[in-house]
């Protein structure tokens, strides 16, 4: 018995270092998230959630229309301004043309003077500055 737990528990390690068990979450909680939706499509958690699940997911036009639905629910959220930002960033990664980069760090930079700034717009800013080795002066 103690063998088989210790079995599952090493199989499910290395499905989770694979990334094999992080992918079944996500796709779970999508569903999930999803199913809330379906029964009160004003719920704003279920939508944040999937936005951040598909851009975890690499689903970058569906987290796009997840959280540009969230900012209309709740367009002073600067939890939701800031998620929306790093998903702009995320999507123009995803063409040659658009660096959407400059344009991220900026807005991350005005929404961090907001008083009630969340931590995670700082957080976000300062690992886009990082990602180019800049300082926080742009």
């Amino acid at each position: 018995m103690l063998n088989e737990a210790f079995i599952d528990l090493i199989e499910n390690f290395s499905l989770y270092r694979s990334g094999i068990l992080a992918k079944e979450f996500f796709k779970e909680a999508k569903k999930y998230f999803e199913l809330a939706l379906d029964e009160e499509p004003s719920y704003l958690p279920a939508r944040v959630n999937l936005a951040i699940t598909a851009l975890h997911q690499g689903e970058i036009y569906e987290a796009r229309a997840a959280i540009e639905k969230a900012q209309r629910l709740a367009p002073d959220d600067l939890n939701i301004q800031g998620l929306r930002a790093i998903i702009i960033y995320e999507e123009g990664k995803l063409s040659p043309h658009v660096d959407m980069w400059l344009h991220t760090v900026q807005l991350l930079k005005k929404l961090a003077l907001e008083p009630d700034a969340p931590l995670s717009i700082l957080y976000n800013r300062a690992r886009l500055l990082e990602e180019r080795k800049r300082s926080g002066a742009v």
